[in-house]
């Protein structure tokens, strides 16, 4: 996943997250393209081939649907997240995984903000910037209680 991926699939959730002041972490397998996600007001990190949050978990987890079913590390996090019930889980693309028990598809509705930094944040990338309203997860509730900050893959 780059950042082109990311932009098309989340931007508009992320930049969202971003202005009501959540703290988005962002990791891709291939780091570049720092002004797009400037735009939407994050930077981002190479992805690790394993995650260890230690007691920090994040309270969402946001990943694309092609790079849970191809990175093992990915995969283990979502697992994890879903067998302890410790973080949200929402994945973006294709279709519902298996492993991905009791999940619902919901549209995130981005604010007009949003839709304008996606916008740009597509144009930096050299993506088409065909916008959309709405940005469609499949979305797995796993935990009882809390606030939701949503993150991606953090």
């Amino acid at each position: 996943m780059d950042a082109a991926d990311m932009i098309s699939g989340a931007g508009g959730l992320i930049c969202d997250s971003v202005r009501t002041g959540l703290y988005v972490d962002v990791y891709l397998q291939t780091v570049g393209d720092e002004m797009a996600l400037q735009i939407l007001g994050v930077c981002a990190q190479t992805l690790p081939a394993e995650f260890d949050f230690g007691a920090d978990w994040p309270d969402a987890i946001v990943v694309t649907a092609a790079l849970q079913a191809q990175h093992q590390g990915v995969r283990n996090l979502v697992m994890d997240a879903a067998r302890a019930r410790r973080s949200e889980l929402a994945l973006w693309g294709g279709t519902r995984p298996t492993n991905f028990e009791a999940s619902t598809e919901i549209e995130h509705r981005l604010s007009t903000a949003a839709q304008a930094f996606k916008r740009h944040a597509m144009k930096a990338v050299g993506a088409a910037s065909e916008m959309t309203f709405t940005e469609s997860f499949h979305v797995g509730k796993n935990r009882t209680a809390g606030p939701v900050s949503p993150l991606l893959a953090r």
